[in-house]
């Protein structure tokens, strides 16, 4: 019995070992600013478990295809104004606890 146990946790170690060197990375569009990753506008490389987990479920970035690329450019101005205001608006919650 524990060698059959064994076996199973050695070929699951290998499948795991195989699966964390098959990675896929994939370029992105931030549309929103994240932390340790980059601003607004920026094309980024993530791996695609990062992508489809956060990214992409909390709408802070999207593919850098063609059609998005040209997309986002036309987009830029009302993006920027929107981090801009969420910025001021947390500048002026911090002074109003400073205070």
């Amino acid at each position: 019995m524990q060698l059959n146990a064994l076996a199973t946790l050695r070929y699951f170690h290998i499948l795991i070992t195989t699966n964390n060197q098959e990675r896929v990375q994939c370029k992105f569009i931030l549309l929103d600013k994240v932390a340790h990753l980059g601003s607004v506008g920026d094309q980024v490389t993530v791996k695609s478990g990062f992508a489809r987990n956060f990214l992409i479920p909390q709408g802070k970035a999207v593919m850098a295809t063609a059609a998005n690329i040209a997309h986002f450019e036309a987009r830029r101005a009302e993006l920027e104004a929107k981090a801009a205001a969420a910025l001021a608006t947390a500048q002026e919650r911090a002074a109003k606890l400073q205070h």
